[in-house]
C-alpha cells in the first residue's frame, strides 16, 4: 500500500464499518438527541456562536460540535437527523485511525501501521463510541492528531508541527473545554518521561504554545460575548462546568477504580494481551528497531489518561477513549514477538478472547426467554448465537494449530469486525421504539397550536420536542407551569408518571385529555389542555 492511498483507504474503511450503523438506529437520548435538538435550535434561531436549548443558552458544551452537525447537514438538505448528527464521529474515527497509522510508521513498518488502523477498529470502546453522535470520539480525533505532531516532531523538529498541534489543542478546548488540552498534552510529555526521551521536552515553543491555543476558543468567546451573550452564561460555561465538575458536582461520581472495569470492557480483546506489551517494553533495549521506546511511550500515554480521569471522581466510560490508539499500536508492535513468549500464556488470553464474543451470543440467544420485555426475539437470538459461538470455535481450533499467528489475528480480526456488524445492523436497531417517544409527534400534532413549544415538568428531555420537530420549554416549578399554561392557553405537557401521581393529577387531569407512552423503562403522562 503506497503512502498516499492509505488515507483513502481509511475512509471507505470508516464508511463501510460505521455508516449503516448510523442509517439503522434511530437518535437516541439522553447525548444524541440533545446534540441534535442544541443543532437545530442554533440552525433556527441564527445563533451561531451561543447554543440554546429550550430557548435558553446551553453552556454544558463548547460549540465545535454543534458547527459540525449544522455543516453535516448540508449533506443532508438541512435535516438534522441521525446521519448529520453522527458525521462529526466519522470525521473523528478517520482522524483517530489516520494518526494512529502515521504514529505506528514513525518508529515502525508500513505493515504495522496497516495492522494497527485494524487493531484500533476493532477495539471496542473505539467501535462503540464510533457509533454514536457524541462529542467523544471527534474529541479523541482532534486530540491524538496533536500528539501525533508532537512525537513526530520530537523526532525531525519542525516550526510547523507544533504550531499547528498547538491549534488541535485549542480545537480540543472548542469541543469538550479544558480536557481538550490538558489530557492529550499530559499523554504526550509522560509518554516522553516513559521511553527515557525527558530531553526532547526541552524545546522553545512551550513559550508560545498556550497563547497558540488559547487563540481558537479566546475567538470564540469574543463573538460570543459580541453576540450578547449573558455574564451567566460564562459563567457556567468557565467555571461551574469545569471547576464544579472536576469536584464532582454535577454527577457520574464513581470510585477510583471504576476504570479498571472499564478498561476491560473498552480495550476488549485488546487489553488481554497488554501484559505481553509491558513484557516486552521492559526488555532490554533491541538496537534493531525502535519498539521498546514506542512501546515504552505508549504505556506513558495509557498510564496518563487511565489516571487522570481516576483521580477526578466524575467518571464515565468514554473520558478514556484516547488510551485506546495507544493499547491498539502497543498490540500491532508486539503481535510479530508474542512467539518469544510461552503459548500456553498467550493462549490463556486468546481463549479468554473466544469465550467472551460465545458468551455474548449465548446471552442475545437467551435474552428473549430471561427479559421478554427486551424488543429481542428468537430468531436474532439464533443468529447471534450462530455467528458468535461458531467463529469462537473457529477461532480457538485453529489456534490450536497455528498460535498466535498474523493469520491468527486476522481472523480475530474478521470476526470482531462481523460480530460488531450484526449488532449495529441487527441487535441495536430493534431498541429503536423502546427508546424513541413514536406515539408523541401526532399526539403533538393533534393538540398543539403551530409554532407554540411543548412543556416539559421538570424533564430536560430533549428527545420528546426533537422527534416532534417543536421547540421545548422546561419547568422546575408549579407556579412557572401555571403560568405558562395561561399564557399558552392551549397545548401539550409532558410529566414523569411518578410525578403526575403524586402531585399533578388531581389539578390538571380536569384541563383536558391526558395518557401515557413508554421511553425506555420509564412512563411518561402527556396531557393535552385547552382552556378556551
Amino acid at each position: 500500500m503506497t503512502k498516499s492511498s492509505l488515507l483513502p483507504f481509511i475512509i471507505i474503511f470508516a464508511i463501510v464499518v460505521w455508516l449503516p450503523g448510523y442509517l439503522m438506529r434511530d437518535l437516541w437520548q439522553p447525548d444524541e438527541a440533545r446534540y441534535a435538538y442544541v443543532a437545530r435550535e442554533m440552525q433556527q434561531t441564527g445563533e451561531w456562536f451561543v447554543p440554546h436549548r429550550h430557548g435558553e443558552p446551553y453552556a454544558h458544551k463548547p460549540p465545535m460540535m454543534f458547527w459540525l452537525i449544522n455543516a453535516a447537514s448540508l449533506t443532508t438538505g438541512g435535516e438534522i437527523g441521525r446521519l448529520a448528527t453522527r458525521l462529526p464521529s466519522l470525521l473523528g474515527i478517520i482522524m483517530t485511525l489516520w494518526a494512529t497509522a502515521a504514529i505506528t510508521k514513525l518508529y515502525a513498518t508500513r505493515k504495522d501501521a496497516l495492522r494497527s488502523i485494524l487493531v484500533a477498529a476493532t477495539t471496542f470502546g473505539i467501535w462503540w463510541q464510533a457509533g454514536w453522535g457524541q462529542i467523544d470520539m471527534l474529541l479523541c480525533g482532534i486530540e491524538i492528531m496533536a500528539v501525533y505532531l508532537l512525537l513526530a516532531d520530537s523526532l525531525r523538529p519542525t516550526r510547523w508541527r507544533p504550531a499547528l498541534a498547538f491549534l488541535f489543542f485549542g480545537l480540543g478546548i472548542l469541543t469538550k473545554g479544558p480536557v481538550g488540552f490538558v489530557v492529550p498534552l499530559g499523554a504526550y510529555i509522560t509518554a516522553m518521561i516513559f521511553a527515557g526521551q525527558r530531553s526532547r521536552l526541552a524545546r522553545r515553543y512551550w513559550l508560545w504554545c498556550l497563547p497558540l491555543t488559547l487563540l481558537p476558543p479566546a475567538l470564540w468567546l469574543l463573538a460570543a460575548k459580541l453576540s450578547g451573550a449573558p455574564e451567566s452564561y460564562f459563567h457556567e460555561l468557565i467555571f461551574a462546568q469545569n471547576a464544579e465538575r472536576a469536584a464532582g458536582k454535577l454527577g457520574h461520581i464513581r470510585p477510583i477504580y471504576y476504570y479498571l472495569k472499564n478498561m476491560f470492557v473498552g480495550g476488549f480483546p485488546w487489553i488481554l494481551f497488554l501484559p505481553f506489551a509491558v513484557k516486552l517494553a521492559l526488555q532490554k533495549e533491541d538496537n534493531r528497531t525502535g519498539d521498546q521506546t514506542l512501546l515504552r511511550m505508549l504505556l506513558g500515554w495509557m498510564f496518563f489518561v487511565v489516571i487522570f480521569f481516576s483521580i477526578l471522581p466524575t467518571k464515565r466510560s468514554l473520558y478514556i477513549l484516547l488510551a485506546y490508539p495507544a493499547l491498539a499500536i502497543s498490540t500491532s508492535l508486539s503481535w510479530p514477538k508474542l512467539i518469544e513468549f510461552r503459548r500456553d500464556r498467550v493462549g490463556i488470553s486468546a481463549m479468554l478472547a473466544g469465550a467472551v464474543i460465545a458468551m455474548t451470543g449465548v446471552v442475545l440467544l437467551l435474552a428473549p426467554h430471561y427479559r421478554p420485555d427486551l424488543p429481542l426475539n428468537l430468531l436474532v437470538g439464533i443468529l447471534c448465537a450462530a455467528v458468535m459461538v461458531g467463529g469462537s470455535a473457529s477461532l480457538l481450533l485453529n489456534y490450536r494449530k497455528t498460535g498466535a499467528s498474523r493469520v491468527w489475528l486476522y481472523q480475530l480480526i474478521g470476526l470482531l469486525l462481523v460480530v460488531y456488524m450484526l449488532i449495529a445492523l441487527v441487535v441495536l436497531p430493534r431498541f429503536n421504539a423502546m427508546n424513541t417517544p413514536y406515539a408523541l409527534p401526532e399526539i403533538v400534532k393533534k393538540h398543539l397550536p403551530d409554532g407554540d413549544p411543548i412543556l416539559l415538568y421538570k424533564l430536560n428531555a430533549e428527545i420528546m420536542p426533537y422527534y416532534c420537530n417543536r421547540s421545548g420549554r422546561v419547568f422546575w416549578g408549579l407556579t412557572e407551569l401555571r403560568r405558562a399554561i395561561r399564557k399558552y392557553r392551549k397545548g401539550v405537557v409532558i410529566f414523569l408518571k411518578e410525578e403526575w401521581q403524586e402531585n399533578q393529577k388531581e389539578e390538571f387531569a380536569p384541563f383536558g385529555d391526558h395518557g401515557s407512552f413508554k421511553m425506555g423503562h420509564r412512563e411518561y403522562i402527556w396531557l393535552a389542555y385547552d382552556l378556551d
